[in-house]
């Protein structure tokens, strides 16, 4: 018997016009050539080879400091992203480590409020769980561009078709090809809505 095609999702913050209200103060400090957050050599092996590739989260010089500004959001929201990684609560970071064990990186940051009040605790985190050649080009509407990456339709929604023999075991995931983006089926996106985590946005990218 056939089995039922899984639905799955791009994942991405919800929109906020005043932004997520974590600033943070010591990106020159975290790594030895003032780096910031983001690892100073995307692909260490040679582009496109695994394991190691740029959303791996550095090993810092000392813990990201992140001071919440109320002026700029109404208060901590449970996800967030920023330069490919994640910014997360300890409520979202239990999700990814009950639906995605193994496959996630975390970080604790210090984190303040601006009168200097110890503000909720935050985690970078990022998937690290990513596949090369995981789409069906001939099902879908994604290009690949000359440099190898694929190319997702600006005009019109995506459609995306995943080789289930490659990503069927996964709740989220990245594509190797285009590693800022993030996938998950609903299983993840039925979880979050369970647990009413704040700031993250799901758009469908299967039909």
């Amino acid at each position: 018997m056939k089995s039922k095609a899984i639905t799955y999702y791009e994942v991405g913050t919800a929109r906020s016009d005043r932004g997520s209200g974590w600033e943070l103060v010591n990106d020159e400090r975290l790594q030895a050539d003032g780096g910031g957050i983001s690892p100073v050599t995307a692909w260490p092996d040679g582009k496109y080879v695994l394991p190691r590739g740029p959303w791996r989260v550095p090993q810092y010089l000392e813990p990201p400091h992140f001071v919440f500004n109320r002026s700029l959001a109404r208060g901590p929201r449970d996800f967030d992203m920023r330069d490919g990684f994640l910014l997360i609560s300890s409520k979202m970071k239990t999700v990814l480590e009950e639906l995605a064990p193994g496959d996630c990186d975390f970080r604790r940051c210090v984190t303040k409020f601006r009168n200097g009040e110890d503000a909720p605790e935050l985690w970078i985190g990022s998937i690290t769980k990513a596949y090369p050649e995981a789409v069906d080009l001939e099902r879908s509407n994604v290009t690949v561009s000359r440099f190898g990456q694929y190319l997702f339709p600006s005009l019109q929604p995506p459609k995306v078709t995943f080789k289930p023999e490659i990503v069927r075991q996964s709740h989220v995931f990245r594509l190797v090809e285009s590693w800022l983006m993030i996938f998950c089926d609903e299983q993840f996106r039925s979880r979050c809505k369970a647990d009413n985590i704040t700031g993250i946005s799901f758009s469908k990218i299967t039909h």
